[in-house]
């Protein structure tokens, strides 16, 4: 998450307040660790079961929190985005 729109390529532009804009941060916090929390799994268990797709489910559910939240908060441009490709 940039601040300043200068600093590197961007295509999701959001408009936040501070509290929606640490809102987000938690999102991508436990998105980064269930994600880590899936791999190790699968390192260990390379063949899928039910927990397999129960974690799988919980980074999914994080994603769409998201990506709700960004089509929420973002700019005409970021909704359109968001939308054409069917992120909701």
């Amino acid at each position: 998450m940039l601040e300043d729109p200068h600093a590197a390529t961007y295509e999701l532009v959001i408009e936040a307040t501070a509290d929606e804009v640490n809102k987000l941060k938690e999102l991508f916090g436990e998105y980064s660790s269930m994600d880590e929390a899936e791999a190790l799994h699968f390192t260990r268990h390379p063949y899928e079961t039910n927990d397999d797709r129960s974690l799988s489910g919980g980074t999914d559910a994080i994603i769409n929190q998201i990506y709700n939240l960004l089509h929420e908060l973002g700019t005409p441009d970021t909704r359109e985005f968001i939308e054409h490709n069917h992120l909701l």
